[in-house]
Order: C-alpha cells, then structure tokens, then sequence
C-alpha cells in the first residue's frame, strides 16, 4: 500500500514538473529488489538504502520556501545522531532465547569473532595420513533434522545460527589454512581417528577430544535421547579407536545430555539390545555392546556395574571374546 500511493504521489508530482518523488520511489525499489527472492525478507539491514532514498523524499515535502537557521540545522544533526545511537544499542542488547543477539547482523558477527579467537588455540593433532584435522559435530535435534540425517548420510548439517555465522568449513579453513582438515558431520561413524571433535550446542561448542573419545560422548548423548541404534555404532566405532582398557576422558559440563537422562534410559537401551540377538549380531557382540555401555556409564556415575545392572537383562559373553574395560580421566582431551 505504501508503494501504490508514493507511486501515485510521484506520478501527480512528475505531471507539475517535479521528478524527485518519483526517483527516490524508483532508487528504494532499486535499493530493496536483491532482497525479494530471499525466504526471510525480515532483517533491517536490507532497508538501509532504501531508508536514505525515503528520507530525500520526506525532505522533498517541506517547502522550498522555508528556511532553517544554523542552530536548527545543527539541533536536527544531533538529534538524529542521538536516535543512531540509541536504536544501535537497543538492537544490540536485545537477545533471543538462546541468549544470543536477536539482530541476524549481529548475531553472526559475535558468534564468528568467538569461533575466530578459539580456533587458533585448539590443540590439533595429525591424523594418520599425516594431516590435522578438526571436525563439528551436530547433533540433530529434531525428528526432521534425524530423518535428513538418516537419509542424507553423517555429512549432512543443517543451517544453524552457528553453521551460518562462521560459513560452514570456509571460515575456520581461512583462519586455520588450507593444510587443515575441516569436516562439518552429524555423526562419527567414519570421521578421521585423530581428528578433534567439537560438538555445536546452541550458541557453544563442547570439545569432546579425538574421535575416538568424542565418539563415547556421542553414544551417551544418543542413548539420552533414544536413539539407540546411532548409540550402538558410536559406541563400536569408540571400541575400534581404542585399546582394551579404554580410557574416556570425561567431563560432565561437556555432555550433550544430562547423563541423569542417559540412566533413565539405561534400561531401555540394554532390552533393545536384546532384540538385536540373531545371525548378524551374535550373543559376544551383544554382550560386548552391553558390557560396553554398563562400563561407560559407570565411569561416569562413579556407580558399580553391580548397580547398574540391577533388573537389566544382561547377555554372558562367549569365553574368550574381548572385553572392555573403561578408565575415567577428567577433562575434555583425548
């Protein structure tokens, strides 16, 4: 509506002899029109030249008789740069829910100055063909964000506030170099062993050490959310990167889930596993997966097998199938 009556205005004023309506009609047009095909046109900065080309137009309506004094000129400058000021920091402190800033602009420019001070500092390890190597590691959160995953394979993200704001891999590969490895993932199933895995949570990223600890971090996260299947390949994939006595690294600020969720869903886990029994997974590799868990879980309760296995059906693993033992150090290494 706006537009039809500036249209109609510049028009009437065109017909008398006047073309400056009608040009800062077709400037803000001009000024607006790369934002169209966007499927969020609601950011303010895509109005910035638009706003100037309105604001000739709104000037062209005092008469050109009227005359402004020097000291009006100059109250009107310091006015509008007191309004500058103050509509600047109330976008700045205005936050959304995740206590990030609301404005998409400033939004991204703080989150991507963090990721750029923090990138440098990560203690990057070369992985076996002789390369270093960083991984982020999204978890899907949403039934949507799973079926993509589950459909699209472990390279598929999607695009978060934090994927966005430090351009997916371009970002950290220009402050790291080029001789780094930088993958974007949903799971671990395949990542490089030695690569370091830091987990994006919200406006944050968890560091889960190597792949082969980040993988036992990813498992638990899993089981917390029911998703036992992903759950069991994390925690294979964590058995093959380790040695028989596992060590796991583990810091409870650094889990995706709380690991009192991971216990409520403790049982439920071990009764999947049973369903699991069958050609393809034999009763070792059950039992192996079972002893797995109940040893990770106890390394991170401080509870005893004993307890934790109590009214849990258990499998008894076949004589001499390997076993698994897990040390708890704290922190988030490798």
């Amino acid at each position: 509506m706006l537009f039809v009556l500036w249209s109609v205005w510049g028009v009437s004023n065109y017909k008398q002899g006047r073309l400056l309506p009608l040009l800062t009609l077709v400037a803000v047009l001009g000024s607006i029109l790369p934002a169209l095909p966007l499927e969020h046109q609601m950011h303010p900065y895509l109005g910035y030249l638009g706003i100037c080309a309105g604001a000739v137009a709104l000037a062209s309506l005092i008469p050109s008789r009227w005359k402004a004094s020097p000291l009006l000129l100059v109250g009107l400058t310091l006015l509008a740069a007191a309004w500058g000021f103050f509509s600047m920091d109330t976008r700045l402190n205005q936050r959304d829910e995740s206590g990030l800033p609301a404005d998409p602009v400033v939004r991204a420019t703080s989150l991507s100055w963090q990721i750029s001070r923090m990138l440098p500092q990560l203690p990057l390890e070369r992985t076996d063909d002789n390369q270093r190597a960083v991984t982020f590691l999204q978890i899907p959160t949403t039934s949507q964000q799973m079926e993509m995953a589950d459909r699209l394979g472990e390279r598929w993200v999607a695009g978060t506030p934090m994927h966005e704001s430090i351009g997916g891999t371009i970002g950290p590969r220009l402050i790291l170099g080029q001789e780094v490895r930088v993958d974007w993932v949903n799971a671990l199933f395949t990542n490089p062993s030695d690569a370091l895995v830091l987990c994006e949570m919200g406006p944050d990223f968890r560091h889960w050490g190597t792949t082969g600890n980040a993988a036992l971090y990813a498992a638990l996260a899993d089981v917390g959310m029911g998703r036992f299947e992903r759950a069991r390949k994390h925690l294979i994939r964590g058995a093959d990167l380790n040695d028989e006595t596992m060590v796991f690294s583990f810091d409870p600020s650094q889990m995706a889930v709380s690991v009192d969720l991971v216990l409520a869903r403790k049982v439920d886990f071990i009764d999947w596993t049973l369903g699991l029994l069958g050609p393809e997974h034999p009763a070792h590799e059950v039992g192996g997966l079972q002893e797995l868990f109940i040893n990770l879980l106890s390394a991170c309760t401080g509870q005893s097998v004993e307890q934790l296995t109590a009214g849990s059906t258990l499998v008894i693993k076949e004589k001499g199938a390997r076993s698994h033992q897990v040390e708890e150090t704290k922190g988030s290494g490798k």
